[in-house]
């Protein structure tokens, strides 16, 4: 009768750690006013995104159209419609960014002292059609892959890895989505 109790502590105990290597830090701006004004439509503009996205820029067609599919599903689970740019309420944007940071590690837990990482950086936002104001916008990050590890004491040898980006778009969307609010309806 104690192994379940055993298994489901150690599942708890993990839960967090395994959660912990593929989360997404979302950062999102709307004041309540702002949150209010959002109508139930919106289109996709045409223009770059109105909010700052770390890194060089990702022009990956396929990695961009899979990010609007997810984005476009999961704006209509809560509740906004796709419309033509005349018709919508909204303008919504959005990028993708690459950037590359390096991490210390602990020499006694590691086998390599570095790691040259890439991070992904997501930016989404929506804005007034007419007055073109950012009513609200999210922008997340989350790390893509290890491009290197560092080994040595004194002087590091970088040997590559032969890891590839894992953006997960439909949970870095759902993510970054999480905290937009409903729709209003009828006039604002």
């Amino acid at each position: 009768m104690t192994l379940p109790r055993i298994t489901l502590s150690a599942l708890a105990l993990l839960g967090p750690i395994v959660g912990g290597c593929s989360a997404v830090d979302v950062r999102t701006n709307a004041t309540s006013a702002d949150a209010r004004a959002l109508g139930p439509t919106y289109a996709w503009a045409e223009t770059g995104l109105p909010i700052g996205v770390d890194g060089t820029p990702v022009v990956d067609p396929d990695l961009i159209r899979t990010f609007r599919e997810y984005l476009d599903e999961r704006l209509a689970w809560r509740g906004y419609r796709l419309a033509r740019l005349d018709e919508a309420d909204l303008e919504a944007t959005f990028a993708l960014g690459v950037s590359r940071s390096v991490r210390d590690l602990d020499p006694y837990f590691a086998f390599y002292r570095v790691e040259r990482v890439e991070l992904g950086h997501v930016g989404f936002a929506l804005s007034d059609v007419g007055s073109g104001a950012v009513l609200w916008s999210a922008t997340g990050q989350r790390e893509l892959r290890v491009t290197e590890r560092g080994y040595g004491q004194m002087e590091l040898q970088y040997e590559g890895t032969e890891e590839q980006r894992d953006w997960q778009p439909g949970f870095t969307v759902q993510r970054l989505l999480k905290k937009l609010p409903r729709p209003t309806e009828g006039p604002r």
